[in-house]
């Protein structure tokens, strides 16, 4: 095995060299993936590499002249990331193990078909989620009984506080939206407790006494956890508990009820989500930005927070 490893090593080489001779000939420099400026700084990359990833990052190159120092890595490709295939959809995430600099956020990528439910689960962080393709129904319980059941659309927003058990479930053939967590190392060992999980480490004499079910009622539980299920729709209301949590306890947040803003420099639109606009995300704040060709977003920093982009080219609602 080493040996093949070997042998394929110096083939790729050798053909990262002819590819590197041919563009080198054909010009080179930042354009063509090169860490070359055409003026005698740089030189071609001979093997090693991924041409396609230097030519979707030119800058990576070298070709900002004023880049000084190290710069910790501080963007991250969704593409990179394992994606988790499932019944019903897929999720992939980003965390502090795949982009170091990010230790106060997390974010993920999850996607229900019709019907599907990501499970009931909490997490000992908060989540925030925002839908852009589809539409969603969400549901969740507080610590003390109070209630949230809402649909979401495209360009809807979500924030279930840590603690709250929760559930999503895909309305339309095909739905994804962004979820993001207030904690870098959201996949740490005992971050988000499923219920399928509770329930199968539960022995069922013990559940059916808890619930005042048959012990059979229970033995169907899947194991392990499925994550996400398949299901059907159904339109019955939701009562009891402590009531639904409304106005400003609300979890949902409705775009529809926050029209962009067009911004001073007339280079895009904006939609600030914070606690202003949405009281119950006491933890994580956004801005929603539509760029213009040509717009830019000024030189801003934050003293205060560690921000997380996700740029998507889909325009936002």
């Amino acid at each position: 095995m080493k040996l093949l490893q070997v042998s394929s090593a110096i083939l790729a080489a050798s053909c990262a060299s002819a590819t590197a001779i041919k563009r080198r000939q054909g010009g080179g420099g930042f354009e063509d993936g090169q860490p070359s400026d055409g003026n005698g700084k740089g030189a071609p990359i001979l093997g090693g590499t991924n041409h396609q990833i230097d030519l979707q990052n030119p800058d990576n190159l070298g070709r900002q002249s004023t880049d000084a120092g190290v710069v910790p890595n501080l963007k991250w490709s969704f593409s990179d990331s394992r994606t988790r295939i499932l019944t019903g959809g897929w999720v992939r995430e980003q965390v502090v193990t795949d982009l170091p600099s990010s230790h106060d956020i997390a974010g993920a990528q999850q996607h229900l078909t019709k019907g599907s439910i990501r499970e009931l689960h909490w997490h000992r962080v908060a989540e925030w989620g925002y839908v852009y393709a589809g539409s969603i129904l969400i549901s969740a319980v507080n610590e003390d009984g109070q209630f949230e059941y809402a649909k979401l659309e495209e360009g809807d927003i979500w924030y279930f506080p840590k603690g709250a058990a929760h559930t999503v479930q895909g309305l339309e053939d095909d739905n994804e939206f962004l979820l993001i967590f207030d904690d870098g190392n959201f996949d740490a060992v005992g971050t988000t407790f499923n219920v399928d999980d509770w329930i199968t480490h539960t022995p069922k004499s013990v559940l059916a006494k808890n619930f005042g079910l048959p012990e059979s009622v229970f033995g169907s539980v899947p194991s392990p956890n499925p994550y996400i299920l398949p299901a059907t729709l159904d339109a019955h209301n939701v009562t009891g508990g402590n009531g639904q949590l409304r106005g400003n306890a609300s979890y949902a947040y409705y775009a529809k009820d926050h029209p962009l803003e067009t911004v001073p420099g007339e280079g895009g639109t904006l939609r600030i989500v914070d606690s202003t606009t949405f009281p119950v995300a006491k933890t994580i704040a956004a801005t929603v930005v539509t760029l213009s060709p040509g717009g830019l977003r000024e030189l801003h920093w934050h003293p205060n927070g560690s921000p997380l982009r996700f740029q998507t080219p889909k325009p936002l609602v």
